[in-house]
This record gives C-alpha cells, sequence and structure tokens, in this order.
C-alpha cells in the first residue's frame, strides 16, 4: 500500500504489483505480399465534406465519366490479419487521402464498415498530405485483407506509388503441416492455419478485424490443440490460463473473456478447466497447473 498527497491534502491510497517478468516472447513485425488488383478515378456522389466518411468512401463513383475529384487504388495482402499498412504517396501540400480496408470485396468494393458491431465501426482513415513525395503509416494496426486508396485531387499531380504490409503476429512461422492428395482439404488446412496466426498477438484473439477479444473458450476448446500442432510454442496458452486465474470473480469463476474487457459466460469460463488439463497433458508443465 503506498500514499498520495496532492497540493489539496487530499490524500488516496492506491495499491502495487511486483513487476513481473514477461512470459512471452515480443510480438512479431512480419512483412506480407501486397498486390494491385484495380485503380482508377472518382467523382464523389454523397452528401457534404463533413458527412459519415464511411457512406461517402463506399459511394463513390470508381467507373465516373465525369470530370474526376481524385484518384484510386486497390489492394490485395492475400488474407485476413492484422496490419499496420504503410503507403507512398505524391501529392501537392494538404491534398486529403483517405484509406478504406475490408475483410472481403462487398459487390467488388471495399466496404470500411465493420459488420456485426452493434454499432457504427468503420475501418477507415483520413490524412493531410504533405508536399511531395512521402511515406504514410498508421499508428498501430488494422484488422484487413484489402485496402482501397482514395486521394482527392488533380490525377495528373497526383501517384498512389506503393502500398506495403507489416503484419502483427505471435507466431512467425508455422512449423506444423499437412498435405495428402485432396486439395480441397490441403486448402482448408492452409487456410486454417494462417486463420490461427492471424488471430495471434500477445493473447489469441477471436478475430484481428472486428473484436480483438481474447475469450477464454476459444482458447481452451481449439486454441491450445491447434497452437500445439502449428507451431509447438505455448507460452501463450500458458499466459492465457494464467490470466483467467487471476482474473477471477470472488466465487472463484474465470472470467470469458479478458483483461480489457471483462466478461463472464459461465458455460465459457467452464472451459478453463478441461483446457487446463489439456494444456498440462501436451507440455507437463505442472508449475501452470500448481500456480
Amino acid at each position: 500500500i503506498g500514499r498520495l498527497v496532492f497540493k489539496e491534502c487530499v490524500e488516496i491510497d492506491y495499491k502495487y504489483e511486483q513487476i513481473r517478468k514477461q512470459s512471452i516472447h515480443d510480438v512479431k513485425d512480419m512483412p506480407v505480399h501486397v498486390k494491385s488488383v484495380d485503380s482508377g478515378v472518382f467523382i464523389d456522389r454523397f452528401g457534404y465534406a463533413n458527412d459519415n466518411p464511411a457512406v461517402r468512401f463506399m459511394m463513390r463513383d470508381l467507373k465516373t465519366k465525369f470530370q474526376p475529384k481524385g484518384v484510386w487504388k486497390r489492394f490485395d495482402l492475400g488474407y485476413i490479419g492484422l496490419y499496420r499498412p504503410e503507403i507512398i504517396v505524391k501529392a501537392p501540400e494538404g491534398t486529403i487521402m483517405e484509406t478504406g480496408y475490408a475483410s472481403f470485396m462487398f459487390q467488388d468494393r471495399v466496404n470500411p464498415v465493420i459488420e456485426l458491431t452493434g454499432d457504427a465501426s468503420h475501418n477507415l482513415d483520413r490524412f493531410i498530405l504533405s508536399e511531395g513525395k512521402q511515406t504514410v503509416k498508421t499508428f498501430n494496426y488494422r484488422g484487413f485483407r484489402f485496402i482501397e486508396v482514395h486521394v482527392y485531387g488533380n490525377p495528373d499531380e497526383i501517384e498512389i506509388i506503393s502500398v506495403t504490409g507489416h503484419q502483427r503476429t505471435y507466431y512467425h512461422e508455422i512449423a506444423g503441416s499437412f498435405i495428402c492428395d485432396d486439395e480441397r482439404l490441403n486448402d482448408i488446412w492452409n487456410m486454417s492455419a494462417k486463420t490461427v496466426q492471424s488471430c495471434s498477438e500477445d493473447a489469441l484473439t477471436d478475430t484481428p478485424v472486428r473484436e480483438r477479444g481474447q475469450w477464454t473458450g476459444d482458447m481452451m476448446a481449439s486454441g491450445i490443440e491447434n497452437i500445439a500442432v502449428l507451431f509447438g510454442e505455448m507460452s501463450l496458452p500458458m499466459r492465457s490460463i494464467i490470466q483467467a486465474y487471476e482474473m477471477r470473480n470472488p466465487e472463484g469463476l474465470v472470467p470469458s473473456q479478458y483483461p480489457g474487457h471483462i466478461d463472464v459466460i459461465p458455460m465459457y469460463s467452464l472451459m478453463w478447466i478441461t483446457g487446463s488439463l489439456r494444456y498440462y497433458e501436451i507440455t507437463g508443465d505442472d508449475a501452470t497447473i500448481r500456480y
């Protein structure tokens, strides 16, 4: 217990914990291949400049026959992941650039409205550019597969030079492998392996796009098995087990989602028991079970 005294002589008690040694390695930043798939010029067809930006983005005419108001390019990163985009563009001072992100193409368009959120969540950035050739990056990562870059201005004065992507992932390489004489089954296995890799940060999350939440059931029901087969490095499940235990409620029930947003769904929480036992069967790590 410590004590803080402010100028107004108000005393506040606070607790502090000993800083612990890091139990997992650093999350990696992995460059990925980006493919340019389409480009053109556009005009706006919706509202005023400060109207809903996602609606304006989605409703732009990308195949206009009228005097264009800007240029656009679309890129494909190959699969859904958590990426930090890096855009090299050339434009005049004060030019507005918008980048929209999507997991999949909607009616042959990049739709920056995130689905299944219960509210208006937009996967969209707006930048005001400097003069000349420059590199633009987001401050943090975005979940997507497709990115579309829209730049306002005279097409003769604008050039979208390139887009590169840096994927945030805990597991840099997939160690496990599977192959058989059924190509569809091979594709399903590879897609599933990429999915686990894309959902692995400093926690196994349910999706890199919509929620990025650590759910007890996701790790205990399938995450432990998948991580053991695909990567063989079990520090992430170990950390998840301990975190859930330390955040149990007074009745002893661990959370179903944690640590940023605490939620309790008993069925998901109870999977912690069988998941912890399965972790021990795979690893023999009795120190975690006795924690």
